[in-house]
């Protein structure tokens, strides 16, 4: 029997594994699909970094439990930013890359408006279902600081952006860069930029799309990352 290639889905801010389950359903039959949650984020008892740079790395350490070899990767959002950092800083382990709904530009005024969003005293007042649902869900770290972190991380990509364009420059993985239509996060474009750098990478916006992970069409997805050929499996 053939072992079927791994893939590993990356979720996105103050999200966790299960946020990525719809869609490992569909890949299960051609890959052995591992969904991992980043340090701090779901049952994780680590703690979320303040940095990218330093949420990328982690993923270093979670490939080392899962292959030894290059490994395929989805990134949703915030995964899919971490997951092209580390492709592009630690060349060999990740063979090729695919996110969706990731934000390529980052500057002061997308910093204060990103971080006005994660602001705990606001949620409970304003969210207070969505506020429980991230106290339910993130056990390990706690919500409150999680959302810390995350910003903190948001707050490091705005001033440090030249620096992280320039490790996302030596992207040399086959990767297709995906963004939903009606995504009212990701301005329509942000990541051309980055199919400039390397003949391998590819960018399509997805008809009728939004940003939220739940609400995109994962059959569709599916049958859009298959045409596309990023993870050449038959």
């Amino acid at each position: 029997m053939v072992e079927k290639p791994a893939i590993v889905l990356f979720h996105g801010a103050i999200g966790d594994q299960t946020q990525m389950l719809r869609l490992a359903a569909l890949l299960e039959e051609k890959f052995t699909v591992h969904c991992p949650d980043f340090p701090g984020h779901g049952s994780d008892i680590g703690t979320c970094p303040p940095l990218m740079e330093e949420l990328a790395s982690s993923i270093d350490h979670i490939l080392a439990g899962i292959s030894e070899s290059p490994v395929y990767a989805f990134g949703y959002s915030m995964g899919g930013y971490a997951a092209a950092f580390f492709a592009a800083k630690y060349k060999g382990r990740i063979k090729a890359l695919a996110t969706y709904g990731t934000k390529w530009h980052w500057n002061e005024e997308v910093v204060r408006r990103e971080t006005a969003m994660l602001d705990a005293g606001k949620m409970m007042e304003k969210v207070p279902e969505f506020a429980r649902k991230l106290e339910a869900q993130h056990t390990g770290m706690g919500w409150i600081p999680l959302l810390a972190a995350t910003r903190n991380i948001m707050e490091d990509l705005g001033k440090r952006e030249a620096f992280y364009r320039q490790i996302l420059s030596q992207l040399n993985v086959p990767m297709l860069i995906l963004r939903g239509e009606k995504d009212n996060m990701v301005g329509s474009g942000e990541g051309i930029w980055l199919t400039e750098m390397h003949a391998s990478i590819q960018y399509r916006e997805l008809e009728a799309q939004k940003h939220a992970f739940d609400q995109v069409d994962a059959d569709f997805l599916v049958t859009v990352l298959q045409q596309a050929g990023i993870y050449d499996v038959e």
